[in-house]
C-alpha cells in the first residue's frame, strides 16, 4: 500500500473503520482514555506522525516499506530491547524527537 501525503494520512485515520486504543502502559484516567480514542486532527501532529513513520515532503507517497524501515529503525535507535517491536516508552521517545524535529 502506498499513502499520498499527509493529507492521506488524516483522511485515513479519520475513517470510520479506524479505531484508536490507548497504549496499555500509558497514563490511565478516563478523559485520557476518551481522547486516546479520537484520530489525532492537529496538523503539528499529522505532520510530526508523517515523519515519524518515514514520510519526507508532505505530498510525496509513503509506502508500506518505507514506514516498516522507519519504524525498525527507530526502535533500534531508541533503545528498543529488539527491532521487531516499539514499546510505548520508545515510541514516546522517538515520537517527541520527530514533533522537535518538525517544530
Amino acid at each position: 500500500g502506498e499513502l499520498g501525503g499527509v493529507e492521506a494520512l488524516k483522511v485515513k485515520m479519520g475513517a470510520e473503520d479506524v479505531t484508536f486504543q490507548m497504549p496499555m502502559a500509558a497514563p490511565s484516567g478516563a478523559q485520557i482514555k476518551t481522547d486516546a480514542a479520537q484520530p489525532p486532527t492537529s496538523d503539528a501532529v499529522l505532520h510530526t506522525l508523517w515523519t515519524f513513520l518515514g514520510g519526507g515532503s508532505s505530498s510525496e507517497p509513503l509506502t508500506a516499506a518505507a514506514v516498516s524501515a522507519a519504524l525498525q529503525s527507530t526502535a533500534v535507535s531508541n533503545d528498543s530491547s529488539t527491532e521487531d517491536h516499539l514499546t510505548y516508552v520508545v515510541f514516546e521517545k522517538a515520537f517527541m524527537a520527530a514533533a522537535a524535529a518538525t517544530a
